[in-house]
């Protein structure tokens, strides 16, 4: 059930922030439009991103390592600015 308060809550973005399943994806494309952004003309970084892309076992093992303090601080500050 969706609680729209005001005319701001039927934007694409504010609709998918209160669906879990998209407030999710929204959270995945934005994290990775900061890292493209942060990457953008280190091309060390992104010989180390190719490398993890096509290296399946360290892909595997990378996702379901558990986020340092500072990654879940810092997803919480960019859900909190988002709000």
């Amino acid at each position: 059930d969706i609680t729209l308060e005001n005319m701001d809550d039927f934007s694409p973005a504010q609709i998918a922030r209160k669906v879990d399943a998209l407030n999710q994806l929204l959270e995945a494309r934005t994290q990775l439009a900061n890292l493209q952004t942060y990457m953008d003309g280190k091309a060390g970084a992104e010989n180390l991103v190719n490398k993890l892309l096509q290296d399946p076992t360290l892909l595997k093992t990378l996702a379901n390592a558990p986020k340092s303090a500072a990654t879940q601080q810092d997803v919480s500050a960019d859900n909190e600015s988002a709000e």
